[in-house]
């Protein structure tokens, strides 16, 4: 949840509802937990790189 994403008032109001009532506040980045301010509740859980990859290793065509 970044500031840009809502309006003022409703982004200030729900920061500080989480910041107050919530056991854990979970961020999926530290430009993210910074958003949230120093609550001391607030954890950085990056989303994991996949295991395997989709797609075949890109070959340049060579003309």
């Amino acid at each position: 949840m970044m500031p840009a994403s809502y309006p003022a008032v409703l982004y200030k109001t729900w920061r500080f509802l989480n910041n107050k009532f919530a056991d854990r506040i979970v961020a999926v980045s530290e430009a993210n937990k910074k958003a949230f301010g120093a609550a001391p509740k607030t954890t950085v859980i990056y989303d994991p790189l996949p295991d395997d990859e989709q797609l075949p290793p890109y070959t340049p065509c060579l003309q």
